[in-house]
């Protein structure tokens, strides 16, 4: 745990006055059970003043993430069931030779490697895109700190506990993330403004000291380098395209008319050794179709998406992979 302070030497010196204070009481006892308890006070004592700090120094955004680490170093990550005591998932599990079930989130920005971004650009783009994750995230009831999250360089990885409704990733989750990545291309120039690629699917997930791996890891990402997916972001005037995995669509999302479903639309994806169907959808409520509104298309047996959108303008700025 890493805290950075205006003025660290009087936080040193608080904890040592405290430690030094517990010591020689500890020192001149003689009963052993009270001695136990000062050093457990001890402990307890500098704890708060950690927590204090860390919830006065950081900023609104990463007060509840400060918190739930030092919950999470003060009780070892280790969950306790049945004994009355709080229980604290940690955020990667242990290496295990079971596979647990997680919802799968990947992004990509559209064009990140584009010549006309220099290295600044791309921290501009990579900060605000991490920013808008978690605003997003946070605002459809999805904490990012509970969250697993690997950086993929210009994209993001994302596991989701189960106990999070899977209708939230495709009821709330793209209107917010639409809303904050508009927020972030307002204030910033064209190089380092963001749109979105986002694939959705879940399945059993393996992790080990070196993160996380699984059949249904690699499909999500087969997914978001689908050619289909690609063109339908760059003919959209908006910031986001999804597309979900058959089995998320089929389980999720049609069951639940507040997810939009028919809005959705069915392609094929044959990326590398990976042949299958995906479902492509264009969240911004100022999206267009090329070809007409989506009660103008044609019904769930059609597959090429990209002739639906072609002709399509897409939004200024930068393009690509």
């Amino acid at each position: 745990m890493f805290v950075i302070v205006s003025r660290p030497s009087r936080f040193l010196d608080c904890v040592l006055r405290i430690g030094a204070v517990a010591g020689v009481l500890i020192a001149v006892s003689s009963d052993p059970a009270v001695s136990t308890l000062m050093a457990i006070a001890v402990v307890v004592a500098v704890s708060v003043v950690s927590l204090v700090v860390l919830v006065a120094v950081l900023g609104q955004g990463a007060r509840r993430r400060a918190a739930l680490t030092v919950l999470r170093a003060l009780l070892d990550d280790h969950s306790r069931s049945g004994t009355g005591q709080l229980i604290v998932r940690a955020a990667h599990p242990v290496s295990s030779r079971y596979a647990v079930h997680r919802s799968i989130v990947v992004v990509d920005v559209e064009g990140f490697g584009d010549e006309r971004r220099t290295s600044w650009h791309q921290v501009a783009v990579r900060d605000g895109l991490y920013r808008a994750m978690q605003e997003a995230f946070d605002h459809a009831g999805i904490p990012w700190s509970d969250c697993d999250h690997e950086d993929r360089g210009d994209g993001v990885f994302v596991l989701v506990p189960p106990e999070v409704p899977k209708a939230l990733l495709v009821e709330l989750l793209p209107l917010a993330l639409v809303a904050a990545l508009g927020r972030h291309n307002s204030t910033h120039k064209a190089q380092e403004r963001i749109r979105l690629r986002m694939a959705l699917h879940a399945g059993e997930v393996s992790y080990d000291e070196h993160g996380a791996t699984a059949a249904a890891v690699n499909l999500a990402f087969r997914l978001l380098d689908a050619d289909t997916l690609k063109a339908a972001l760059a003919a959209s005037p908006g910031v986001l395209a999804i597309i979900a995995s058959s089995w998320f669509f089929q389980e999720v999302i049609r069951h639940n008319p507040a997810c939009d479903p028919v809005a959705y639309r069915r392609v094929r994806v044959k990326v590398k050794e990976t042949t299958t169907i995906g479902w492509i959808h264009l969240p911004d409520p100022s999206r267009s179709y090329a070809g007409g509104t989506p009660d103008d298309l044609p019904g769930d047996t059609r597959d090429d998406y990209v002739d639906i959108l072609r002709n399509g303008q897409a939004q200024p700025g930068m393009s690509g992979s």
